[in-house]
């Protein structure tokens, strides 16, 4: 125990560690400003003629005055960082969850407020060490409103269960080591992260509208929700620009979610019935840009095996357990996705249009898994460019359907005549019909999104007496990249 406390201490020291690298760094790029001049346009959006200002490179009077006045503050910091290797990560992330008139407690929402620092370091501009990068990243969680509730006072699977619980404290959200060789085709990364930052990554427009339980937990692929970091080692192979193979194991951690990341070694076990679990996985993966291609295609196919007990989830709390008679060992789980541009309806030399469909299907291959879903299903269409001088928006219509396992459509049946009630009326599946958008402007990304249920699930609180009310949900995601108002980017944002 001696030398988990002490290993702890040991790896928090780095966050003021790298903190006073940063600021050396910093320090020392501003006395570099001064010595020696550099390009100040470099990276920046100059004025152009279209704008009523001097094109670039014009010698108008004031010119370079007003370039250099709307340089980001510390955009000469950030050059010189990148220029050695440091790319710092700073941003907030600000959400808003509510639900007027659905749900099993109509009227609540839910307030969450993240913010990451970091860096990703370049050991090869840094010290010369190459194809070795060094990442970083620890998010803090300055207010809350109704994390621990919100779920609950809904009820269900679509609108209840994306809403984020993360207790005050902050959270290492990743540590490790990643080397690259054969010219950047081959990957090797270890270390503390989450597994979603690679794996069953969402089509939709707006991913955190897209998340599925069966992509977290006991009874799927075992990703533990963002922030939460596992123990994780991953391999990747570029076949080219576009097709990725990737394998990966991660530790999947028992006390989530009462953990903050810095954990070594194994943990205890969860309220005494929960131990950790390994998960292993195979990812396939073909993306390309779509500033490249008029019709960008992204498609991803994982297959996971999970060996945690499929008996109690104990990470939601809504009491579900497997009868004894479908209590086992190990679970397996699918995920294919694809989204496909299909038409620009753009005229030549206007800004882009394009129209792209989009479906994605998680399942398991185990009718008796822990989580209560076999199915998720989504599929949708994203429109861009509707917006004129604002090419970069879209907007999204998705469907959704989750589908419960028949232990867990039991388990809220007795569960509701349980609480008082006459049974659960509602079936096994629940449906959904939403918009989404995609606003990008200089300094904020705003992603709002609204959900009307049908037949919803109790999945997250089956002890309800009633039936929990279909109707709408809402809610809106804004993104401040900090790192790049500030210009610690370089002056890239």
């Amino acid at each position: 125990m001696s030398y988990t406390i002490s290993s702890k201490n040991l790896l928090r020291g780095a966050v003021p560690a790298l903190a006073a690298v940063l600021l050396a760094f910093s320090i020392g790029a501003q006395a570099q400003a001064v010595q020696t001049p550099q390009d100040k346009t470099v990276g920046l959006v100059t004025p152009s003629t279209e704008e009523g200002g001097p094109a670039q490179g014009s010698a108008a009077p004031g010119g370079n005055a007003a370039t250099k006045a709307s340089e980001p503050p510390l955009v000469n910091v950030g050059k010189a960082l990148n220029n050695h290797g440091i790319s710092p990560i700073f941003n907030v992330v600000q959400f808003w969850l509510g639900d007027p008139k659905m749900g099993q407690n109509p009227g609540n929402w839910e307030e969450l407020t993240l913010l990451t620092v970091g860096a990703d370091v370049d050991m090869n501009k840094l010290i010369g060490y190459k194809g070795g990068n060094f990442h970083f990243t620890e998010l803090l969680v300055p207010t809350t409103h109704n994390t621990q509730g919100y779920g609950t006072q809904v009820g269900d699977t679509l609108v209840g269960q994306p809403g984020p619980y993360i207790p005050y404290f902050p959270h290492l959200t990743r540590l490790t080591w990643e080397h690259k060789a054969f010219n950047n085709k081959f990957e090797l990364e270890f270390g503390k992260a989450n597994a979603g930052t690679w794996f069953v990554k969402s089509v939709c427009l707006v991913d955190f509208g897209c998340q599925s339980l069966l992509a977290q937990y006991d009874g799927g692929f075992g990703e533990s929700p963002t922030p939460y970091a596992d123990w994780l080692v991953r391999s990747a192979f570029h076949f080219n620009k576009a097709l990725t193979l990737q394998v990966s194991t991660w530790r999947e951690n028992a006390t989530f979610p009462w953990s903050d990341g810095w954990e070594i070694g194994k943990t205890p076990t969860f309220h005494g019935a929960r131990p950790d679990s390994n998960v292993y996985l195979a990812d396939l993966s073909y993306r390309t840009d779509p500033r490249q291609d008029k019709y960008a295609k992204d498609y991803e196919f994982s297959y996971a095996h999970n060996t945690a007990q499929q008996n109690r989830e104990l990470s939601i709390g809504n009491g579900f357990s497997n009868p004894t008679k479908d209590q086992h060992m190990g679970t397996d789980i699918i995920y294919a996705a694809g989204r496909q541009g299909v038409h620009n309806f753009s005229a030549p030399g206007t800004a882009p249009k394009p129209f792209s469909v989009y479906g994605q299907l998680t399942q398991s291959l185990d009718s008796k898994n822990v989580s209560g879903l076999y199915t998720d299903f989504k599929a949708g269409v994203i429109q861009g460019g509707l917006i004129k001088g604002h090419p970069a928006d879209q907007i999204s219509l998705k469907y959704s359907l989750v589908r419960t396992t028949q232990d867990m459509y039991d388990f809220e049946n007795s569960a509701n005549i349980a609480a008082g009630g006459s049974g659960f009326k509602n079936g096994r599946n629940e449906q959904g019909l939403g918009v989404e958008a995609f606003l990008l402007t200089k300094y904020v990304i705003a992603m709002p999104f609204a959900q009307r249920v049908w037949n919803p699930n109790t999945l997250m609180n089956p002890s309800y007496g009633g039936q929990t009310k279909a109707g709408w949900g809402f809610g809106t995601m804004l993104i401040f990249p900090l790192d790049g108002i500030l210009g610690l980017d370089g002056g890239h944002h």
